[in-house]
């Protein structure tokens, strides 16, 4: 959120292919290695991919954006 309370994304973010986003999802979102193993034939097929991360980590949650505090 910017300082008005507002989403914001800043500037997209164009990838070359699937090892650059498997990259940062490794990096950001703790993706694992066999996540994106599994995932990646329906990739190559087209398909649309989608990966379950929990979130539980307050660093990872950071990473990507979101401010989250204890309550």
């Amino acid at each position: 959120l910017d300082e008005g309370g507002k989403e914001y994304y800043g500037t997209p973010r164009y990838f070359t292919g699937y090892e650059e986003v498997g990259i940062l999802l490794k990096r950001e979102a703790g993706a694992t290695h066999q996540q994106l193993q599994d995932r990646y034939p329906a990739y190559e097929r087209g398909e649309t991919v989608r990966l379950h991360l929990s979130l539980e980590n307050d660093e990872t949650i950071k990473h990507l954006g979101f401010h989250h505090e204890a309550g």
